[in-house]
């Protein structure tokens, strides 16, 4: 898991739906290199079918180079 430890982490994030965009984590190495990539994008679709249930309007990925055709499909599903 990339940012979160678990599904109810995440969620609780959700509550505060309208309030926060919330960070889901990176897709390519950080400046640091130490920061939690997703492994896969079914980690991201996983993500964002949370935030999406729990009606959270916006979310942020991180380091963008990383964006793929598996990838760009996930995040297509979700956008409004």
């Amino acid at each position: 898991m990339p940012r979160y430890e678990s599904e109810a982490a995440l969620e609780g994030l959700c509550e505060q739906n309208n309030k926060v965009a919330i960070g889901l984590g990176c897709i390519a190495v950080g400046i640091s290199g130490r920061t939690p990539l997703f492994q896969n994008p079914g980690e991201l679709d996983r993500d964002l079918s949370i935030l999406k249930g729990n009606k959270v309007k916006e979310a942020v990925i991180f380091r963008l180079g990383g964006l793929n055709k598996r990838y760009l499909r996930i995040i297509k599903k979700y956008l409004s």
